[in-house]
């Protein structure tokens, strides 16, 4: 009985702590996207649409929304010559590719990534 009664209240923490985490997560894509209307196309713009990609390909596993902003991160990037930001949206369109299985795609995006990377001096090849 005394077991019994630990279970449930760790069973309902448990599930208290996961709608927690789930609000949490909401609300920080809720914010990235009110921010993202309002901001110009700049630097900042690009490296939020990164941040919501991240957020759409590995917290929500929404592949599809994190491809599209990958794709808006790209275009935005070419157009205000912002190479960091190109990388990373190469980066991100290599991983759905890779997660989608097409593995020539994401190769082909992986390796753009990693010259430009190179190009603008990071040995390390961190974004």
């Amino acid at each position: 009985m005394k077991y019994r009664k630990r279970f449930k209240f760790l069973t309902l923490g448990i599930f208290l702590m996961l709608h927690l985490v789930s609000v949490s997560q909401n609300s920080r894509l809720d914010s990235l996207l009110t921010v993202l209307k309002t901001m110009k196309e700049d630097t900042l713009r690009s490296n939020t649409l990164n941040e919501l990609t991240r957020i759409y390909l590995f917290e929500l596993q929404d592949l599809e929304k994190g491809h599209a902003n990958a794709v808006q991160q790209i275009a935005l990037a070419k157009k205000i010559n912002f190479k960091k930001g190109l990388a990373n949206g190469y980066l991100n369109n290599g991983i759905y590719y890779r997660t989608t299985g097409n593995y020539g795609m994401a190769h082909y995006f992986d390796n753009a990534a990693l010259k430009i990377v190179q190009s603008i001096g990071n040995k390390k090849g961190n974004t």
